[in-house]
């Protein structure tokens, strides 16, 4: 990977080299995926920022400095979808600290803060959302001996441990005595390196019966944490704008008690036996909840994609079948009559304009 100096952003497409020599790191960069929120902030304080995308929404462009951390208002309309990159974070302030590419003339100065519970899918922790680098230097060969070096002043005594001040080679490691006990998850201290996910002991929220539990803290902990729209809709707000489409990169998931985070109506119901969307089939019945390539691409396919379930053709490609593409896989029982060619089936009206009875019933089973 090249220097910044060699490529710098400019706001158009283009990768012209602008100064050389070329300039590459002593190494090699590895690409991660972080499912887990508090993975992803110690990628952030140890490696750099991280990718995430997120569902934009009319309200978003709007933003400015000195307004709150942004979360959805829950109304705007979707206007599309956006990749940023995120360069910090604050557990107090219960936000990330997000980089955007829109130019310094936006936001604050180009930068964005949003909130955990954000309401669009940043930093959510599904599939792919949250994507890091890692570096590797490379190993370098042993240096040649050199000739040994005059011999230098002795150095000053170095601190003792236990002479009350901590030094600079000492740690709560190396010397509690002066630097105080390093912070353990159990020492009733919820310091920054900890989370409710890793350490519930110490930054737990106490319920009415005395119980602790992670709902509360402003982190959708979804699967990994039991949490949900519906078993802590305060951490995990239902992402939802009920247009009868499940929108799964904004995070929308089907909705019920084993809802992953999501709690949609547009995506069907979890677990209740009519199918939605998610569960790996195009669901086709004819009645109650339906799926298409427009309303659940996650199971049907794109309608722009050169195949899906519903463009008439059972492809193996798309490891299609009768229960995942029904519609495509299982011939109809009823024979197809063309527009304008006499009907001779049993209720059929025989005039050749194929109005008959079963005329209807065969284009009902040809959907």
């Amino acid at each position: 990977m090249p220097s910044e100096a060699n490529y710098p952003y400019i706001q158009q497409y283009s990768c012209v080299l602008k100064a050389s020599p070329v300039s590459r790191p002593a190494g090699n960069f590895s690409a991660v995926t972080l499912n887990d929120i508090a993975l992803a902030k110690e990628h952030i304080r140890n490696h750099g920022s991280v990718a995430t995308y997120f569902a934009v929404y009319n309200d978003f462009f709007g933003w400015t400095r000195g307004m709150r951390p942004y979360a959805w208002d829950g109304v705007s309309s979707l206007a599309g979808y956006h990749q940023v990159s995120v360069i910090g974070y604050n557990d107090t302030g219960s936000y990330w600290v997000v980089k955007n590419s829109w130019g310094t003339w936006w936001g604050d100065a180009g930068y964005v803060l949003m909130a955990y519970a954000n309401g669009c899918g940043l930093m959510s922790g599904y599939s792919d959302n949250i994507m890091g680098l890692k570096f590797a230097s490379a190993v370098q060969p042993s240096p040649s001996p050199s000739p040994s070096p005059s011999p230098s002043p002795s150095p000053s005594p170095v601190p003792a441990c236990g002479d009350g001040i901590c030094g600079l080679n000492e740690t709560c490691s190396t010397c509690p005595k002066d630097c105080g006990n390093c912070a353990s998850c159990g020492d009733g201290v919820c310091t920054s390196g900890e989370t409710c996910l890793t350490c519930l002991a110490d930054c737990g929220y106490k319920t009415s019966t005395g119980a602790l539990t992670c709902c509360g803290d402003g982190v959708c902990a979804g699967n990994a944490g039991g949490e949900n729209s519906t078993s802590c809709p305060s951490d995990c707000p239902a992402t939802c704008n009920f247009n009868k489409i499940c929108e799964w990169e904004a995070g929308e998931r089907c909705s019920g008690a084993s809802s992953p985070g999501g709690g949609c109506s547009d995506c069907g119901v979890c677990g209740s036996g009519n199918g939605f969307c998610g569960d790996g089939i195009c669901n086709s019945k004819s009645r109650g909840y339906m799926e298409t390539c427009s309303s659940c691409s996650k199971d049907c396919g794109k309608c722009t994609d050169p195949i899906y379930c519903g463009d008439g053709v059972c492809s193996s490609a798309r490891l299609e079948n009768s229960t995942s593409c029904s519609r495509d896989c299982i011939k109809s029982r009823f024979k197809a009559v063309l527009p304008g060619t006499k009907d001779n089936n049993a209720g059929g009206n025989g005039n050749g304009n194929a109005n008959g009875v079963n005329r209807h019933r065969a284009l009902r089973g040809s959907v």
